[in-house]
């Protein structure tokens, strides 16, 4: 029997053989190096998880951080501190082999080189695939490949969950690893097939890909459907997916400890967003936050197939799902999400609030828990309802919403509105509708912003603004009431980990929309007298939008913007000194106004900074500095 030197020597596949061909037929030789990778790459068979006796492959632990449970199986594991790590210390370098970015973006020589060579036969299989599909795709032949061609990446593999048992027995995601195998097994079967030693290798049963490998390709969809994650840039706009063995170890929490911060396109640091006592565990978050906790659970099982404990879902109450006194704000006892879902037109378990001693039986509570049910059922059905006017379109979805809830368990509506929510879009025709709505919730109190399904609503709403020109003073305000609910009413008190303190370009929506809005102002003939929008601020509107956006771009700490602020900042300053103001205006009665203007009550301003609540109740605050105004 031939020894596999001996067909290496045979087949022109031995180190020197190939290296000698890299300055010759470049082509050729990384065409016959995936040949012997293939050949004689070993290949791991992955037990289900409770059985792996795996010891893990430890490249991490160091001074700062370690890996625990590296004797138990996978899924037992995580990596906790060594030592007190104060917020805002980087704790992990990432540079991802395997990635797949939405736009061009470096990869590794190797990537490059193998997929050049695979591409005729990969694109055989991947133009009818949708661009989620594609994207998962190619991010497991590059998984594949670096697991080929990279030591530390082939040792670190075996560290991860494959989740293979849960896998098999759910049948959307087995049907979908089954799509996907076949196009990743028939892309280097033809690539085999199409070279002549590659050829000569597989009719032999010599290449281990033909034989059990297959099951391994069955493996590496499973570790890479539960250990991806989302890579963003440095606006937190995605940049496309990424499996990193060290990362993947960081389990979750719906409070995590820490997050992701990009420095470039190809790396990636781990930075704690909260104090990390020694021997803590660090965690980062796998689902979106600030949702109801039967939605996270939900995520989590059907994604990750586990259930959180974490603290935020043990609370006896749920900050994302409640209703609220509509005079000083207090969380009062109301049903719950799940009950909400069994019986939609409950309204109070509690008639007076504790803290004010508010009279909580008014008509205002069961007007906005209709509101509310009818932008459920908005998530669920998406319906422009054409052939309604807009009162009987509110009737048309209160009545479904009712009917589904009949029709359906909880846990069937719970996943009809995680789908839902990930294809949100409010259909153009209800726009004003549901702003009409939206402000009457806003004004009336009775619930956060924060809270399910507004927060869904109000992210709508800003994101189907954004990118658009100013058409009117009307439409200036409305967008700028709009953006600062998100961010100041949503975004920031719905991050209970402090993770947005660590994203330097926080601001930067909203400076950019308050500059297009004093361009407005300034381009446009607009009469002093009867403009809405110059007659905010008691005719100061000009120098409020100037010194909030000086403010806020001032924030702003990324070395892609620096240049583009600069400029912005002088020209807000050239025209704040030529504008007539009645006095000179200071930066907390700006913001003070701004925040008034949007029905904001969660945040207090003083002469060095701003405060913002959190849905937990907590202080988050944003310092004022001399060089902060103009």
């Amino acid at each position: 029997m031939s020894t596999q030197t001996d067909i290496l020597i045979t087949y022109q596949l031995t180190s020197n053989s190939i290296e000698s061909l890299k300055s010759v037929d470049e082509s050729e030789y990384w065409k016959r190096k995936l040949i012997e990778l293939l050949l004689t790459r070993s290949i791991h068979i992955f037990p289900n998880d409770e059985n792996s006796t795996q010891i893990v492959y430890d490249q991490i632990s160091n001074n700062r951080i370690s890996i625990f449970g590296q004797k138990d199986h996978p899924g037992k594991r995580g990596i906790l501190s060594k030592s007190y790590t104060i917020s805002g210390s980087v704790l992990l370098t990432i540079n991802p082999l395997a990635a797949y970015y939405h736009d061009r973006a470096k990869q590794p020589e190797f990537i490059v080189k193998f997929e050049k060579v695979l591409q005729p036969y990969i694109t055989t299989y991947t133009k009818t695939l949708n661009q989620y599909e594609k994207g998962l795709t190619y991010l497991i032949i590059r998984v594949f490949l670096a697991y080929l061609y990279d030591d530390e990446f082939h040792k670190k593999i075996p560290n991860l969950c494959t989740h293979q048992k849960e896998i098999r027995f759910d049948i959307g995601k087995r049907h979908f690893s089954d799509k996907l195998k076949l196009g990743i097994v028939s892309s280097i079967k033809d690539f085999l097939i199409g070279h002549e030693i590659g050829l000569t290798l597989f009719k032999k049963n010599l290449i281990k890909v033909s034989k059990k490998n297959w099951k391994f390709i069955d493996d590496l969809i499973a570790i890479v459907f539960i250990n991806y994650f989302t890579l963003f840039n440095y606006q937190r706009q995605e940049l496309g997916i990424a499996l990193d063995p060290d990362f993947a170890l960081i389990n979750h929490s719906c409070i995590p400890n820490c997050c992701q911060i990009t420095n470039d396109c190809n790396e990636f640091q781990i930075v704690s967003t909260l104090p990390i006592n020694n021997g803590e565990e660090l965690t980062v978050t796998y689902v979106s936050l600030g949702m109801p906790r039967e939605i996270r659970q939900f995520e989590l099982f059907s994604q990750f197939y586990f259930r959180c404990s974490c603290s935020l879902c043990v609370l006896d109450y749920d900050p994302f799902f409640c209703i609220q006194c509509n005079k000083c704000g207090n969380k009062v006892k109301s049903p719950s999400f799940k009950l909400i879902l069994t019986s939609p037109n409950l309204i109070m378990r509690q008639h007076l609030c504790t803290i004010c001693l508010n009279n909580l039986n008014q008509s205002i509570y069961p007007k906005n828990i209709k509101i509310r049910n009818l932008f459920m059922s908005l998530v669920i059905f998406s319906s422009n309802g054409l052939s309604f006017n807009d009162q009987d379109y509110y009737r048309y979805l209160s009545k479904e919403f009712v009917s589904y809830i009949e029709r359906f368990t909880s846990q069937e509506l719970i996943r009809m509105l995680v789908d839902g929510i990930h294809q949100f879009e409010i259909p153009e025709i209800r726009t004003n509708l549901v702003k009409e709505l939206m402000d009457v919730v806003i004004q009336d109190k009775a619930f956060p912003m924060y809270s399910f399904p507004f927060s869904i609503i109000i992210r709508e709403l800003d994101l189907a603004d954004s990118g658009r020109r100013i058409k009117s003073s009307k439409d200036a305000i409305d967008r700028l009431r709009i953006k600062q609910q998100r961010l100041f009413g949503v975004d920031i008190p719905s991050d209970l980990s402090s993770m947005l303190a660590f994203d330097n370009c926080l601001f930067l929506d909203m400076a950019d929309l308050l500059f297009d809005i004093i361009r407005f102002i300034i381009n446009s003939d607009l009469n002093p007298q009867t403009d809405s929008i110059l007659g905010l601020f008691n005719g100061n509107s000009l120098g409020v939008f100037c010194q909030c956006a000086f403010y806020f771009y001032k924030q702003v700490k990324s070395i892609f913007s620096e240049e583009e602020i600069e400029d912005k900042l002088i020209e807000i300053m050239e025209i704040y000194d030529s504008w007539v103001l009645n006095h000179k205006l200071t930066l907390s009665e700006c913001l003070k106004a701004l925040f008034e203007l949007a029905n904001l009550n969660n945040i207090v301003v003083s002469d060095n900074k701003m405060s913002v609540k959190n849905a937990m109740g907590d202080i988050v605050d944003f310092r004022m500095d001399r060089d902060d105004f103009i």
